[in-house]
């Protein structure tokens, strides 16, 4: 119900005064991470990935750098070649 309405702080919140597993609360971190990246919020969405280290496997995360990089590189190039 929380992630569906895009609560993560306070889903991180209750994760931690609970004492919940870190796997579950990296688990929060990282879909916090995807909401952002899907709102073009590359940078709070790698914050996010970086607290998921140890959790998530690597490679779900240099996908995501990866493509988040291209991308700006790609806008970078068309605005800037006029």
């Amino acid at each position: 119900m929380l992630y569906a309405k895009a609560l993560y702080p306070l889903a991180l919140s209750i994760a931690q005064t609970q004492h919940l597993d870190e796997s579950y609360v990296a688990d929060i971190h990282r879909q916090q991470g995807d909401y952002l990246y899907t709102k073009g919020d590359w940078d709070g969405a790698m914050v996010c990935y970086v607290k998921t280290i140890g959790r998530v496997k690597p490679s779900y995360v240099v996908r995501k750098v990866s493509y988040s990089y291209l991308v700006c590189e790609t806008w970078s190039h068309n605005h800037h070649s006029f």
